[in-house]
């Protein structure tokens, strides 16, 4: 199956804000020679994975609102801008968006993004013979991802958590 990746249009079909050739030449610049190994079907499904994930977890998130009602994914935006203001074109997915399902793309080709948490990973205290374990309340075992954060910063900053810009 072909990726179907955003073209700025809003596609009601596109899978994913990046192509495998855009995401190789990615790799190829952070020396992530890992990515080099995988098929062009596990980069592409890899890559479907990361943009579900980015949609998921950062697109109530992100500054504006979606072009159309019919696109698949949460790029293009109307009235984006970065934080500082800078405004985004609506028929633009940007870089950070591209760069961030690069990077979860290559932690999702190694294994998924985000497990299951079970009733065990939640608990408090767990003693096994002479080993015992205690979770702080509140820790998640819900892997987190630095290195995205930091890429969409601009964009999901704190003053554009849920905010709608007007222009």
């Amino acid at each position: 199956m072909t990726l179907v990746v955003e073209d700025g249009t809003g596609l009601s079909n596109s899978e994913s804000y990046i192509s495998v050739s855009d995401a190789d030449t990615y790799h190829d610049k952070f020396a992530n020679d890992i990515w080099n190994s995988y098929s062009p079907g596990k980069k592409e499904a890899a890559l479907r994975k990361a943009t579900q994930y980015i949609d998921g977890k950062f697109g109530q998130s992100f500054p504006g609102g979606r072009s159309k009602d019919s696109q698949a994914l949460s790029w293009p935006r109307t009235c984006a801008a970065y934080e500082d203001n800078v405004t985004i074109d609506e028929d633009v997915v940007p870089q950070e968006v591209k760069n961030a399902t690069a990077e979860l793309a290559l932690r999702s080709a190694a294994g998924d993004l985000e497990s299951d948490i079970t009733k065990q990973d939640r608990a408090i205290r767990e003693r096994v013979d002479v080993i015992e374990v205690v979770y702080a309340p509140g820790t998640s075992t819900a892997p987190s991802y630095p290195s995205v954060l930091t890429i969409l910063s601009r964009l999901i900053g704190p003053t554009n958590y849920g905010r709608i810009r007007r222009t």
